[in-house]
């Protein structure tokens, strides 16, 4: 087996034919892996970080990629700078992992020992937002024990996933009585009050652009009511450029709620090897007593058992509402590793007593 460093955009842009083909079968794959998403975020999010993507070949054979970043943050009066290893996707990215789809065992290693000679160039290794079934997790932690990088285990969020194998009529039935009731009530006052209510959900990729410009508008709305800023101020460009490419591959799953003709609520999700993604979602603050939110879910949640979908993903986050919905979760974890060297032994020590 051999390592192969990528450091280049233009490298990692020429792995485009390989990357999701090794994802496929790596028991980590998911939407927030792909070469789309990772390779927009780096286009959108990279300026000021360094690629670091660690490829293990065996022939002609890609059987392991290691998507990784250094990002360097200046510590002493701007002039030492703490240097951590990091995930491509790191903050727009719900679900993040190393892509090994042979040899596992040998293949984290293998990445292990090329940081541990690249130790001049990092002070530690911060690796976010991995499920908790990651077949990669106990390896790792035991490759990077033996090595010196005392790993150490932070429990994040928990992600709520609902299994779609079954029918509609049952789940619903099964569903809290004050939740039903108010999904049935809020249905009636919009047929009663505001000319009925409609959903379209994968919509054609020429109507994507203008869409955006409405769920966009919608976001910014729902967020000045919340008193924060819509993440769109910041990751607009991106957004729409992971939404063009996954069209492409019919893999965009946009809902829209309409009441009274009019879009009041929106579910940005992807569809990705039969489970569904949910990412992104707001609803116009006008229609709050239409409840478009809780809406929009029952039409996406029915309309996925129906065409044979295997999860819906809720993704990050412990919002109150999806709870409503289901009571699984799974947990992201994050583990941190420490760079024995010197430099960065004497850094941490300075920053765990304040001096830095």
């Amino acid at each position: 087996m051999k390592v192969v460093e990528v450091t280049r955009t233009d490298d990692l842009i020429d792995l485009a034919p390989v990357w999701n083909k090794a994802l496929a079968s790596a028991g980590s794959d998911n939407i927030h892996s792909t070469f789309e998403w990772l390779s927009a975020w780096w286009k959108y999010f990279g300026e000021d970080k360094q690629l670091l993507v660690i490829l293990i070949k065996e022939d002609d054979r890609l059987l392991g990629i290691a998507p990784l970043m250094i990002e360097s943050v200046p510590r002493i009066k701007g002039l030492l700078p703490h240097r951590t290893i990091r995930f491509l996707g790191e903050g727009p990215s719900d679900y993040a992992d190393f892509i090994i789809n042979e040899d596992r065992d040998q293949v984290i290693a293998l990445i292990l020992d090329h940081l541990q000679k690249r130790s001049n160039q990092w002070d530690e290794i911060d690796l976010a937002e991995i499920r908790e079934d990651s077949p990669n997790t106990d390896i790792l932690k035991r490759e990077a024990a033996k090595r010196g990088f005392h790993p150490k285990t932070i429990h994040g969020v928990n992600c709520c996933y609902l299994p779609l194998n079954q029918d509609w009529e049952s789940y619903f039935s099964s569903l809290g009585k004050r939740h039903k009731t108010n999904i049935n009530r809020v249905i009636r006052k919009a047929e009663r009050e505001a000319g009925g209510i409609e959903f379209t959900r994968k919509h054609p990729p020429e109507d994507l652009n203008s869409l955006l410009d409405k769920i966009v508008e919608i976001h910014r709305q729902r967020s000045q009511v919340k008193g924060r800023a819509s993440l769109f101020e910041t990751r607009e460009a991106f957004v729409r450029e992971v939404v063009s490419s996954f069209a492409e591959q019919g893999q965009t799953d946009l809902l829209t709620l309409q009441i009274g003709g009019k879009v009041a609520a929106y579910i940005l999700a992807f569809d990705y090897h039969n489970v569904v993604y949910v990412w992104n979602v707001a609803f116009d603050p006008d229609y709050t007593p239409f409840a478009p939110g809780v809406l929009a879910f029952r039409f996406l949640i029915e309309d996925c058992m129906k065409n044979g979908y295997k999860e819906l993903d809720f993704m990050r986050g412990e919002e109150p509402y999806k709870e409503e919905w289901t009571k699984l979760t799974r947990r992201n974890y994050r583990i941190t590793m420490t760079n024995p060297a010197f430099r960065s032994r004497a850094l941490k020590t300075l920053l765990r007593l304040g001096e830095l």
